[in-house]
């Protein structure tokens, strides 16, 4: 993951304080969602409010190269 360390900072630029998560226990709940083989641990967990910080994150994330992983309600077992 190229410029990591630029990402925490910038992240927390864009949205409040409560929509990036970045401590290990916060991340540990987003390695995985009902399906369990495939298993990583996140960076950042962001919950943008609106379109524009949507717009925002995945400018920011395109700009510095950092794949978009979308999660939707964690079970895994649709789609």
């Amino acid at each position: 993951m190229s410029n990591n360390a630029d990402l925490i900072p910038r992240l927390q630029q864009l949205l409040p304080a409560d929509g990036v998560l970045t401590n290990s226990a916060e991340r540990f709940v987003y390695e995985f969602d009902a399906l369990t083989i495939a298993r990583a641990t996140p960076a950042a967990i962001v919950f943008p409010r609106s379109t524009a910080e949507v717009v925002a994150v995945v400018k920011l994330l395109a700009e510095l190269n950092i794949p978009i992983i979308p999660r939707g309600s964690g079970t895994g077992l649709a789609g």
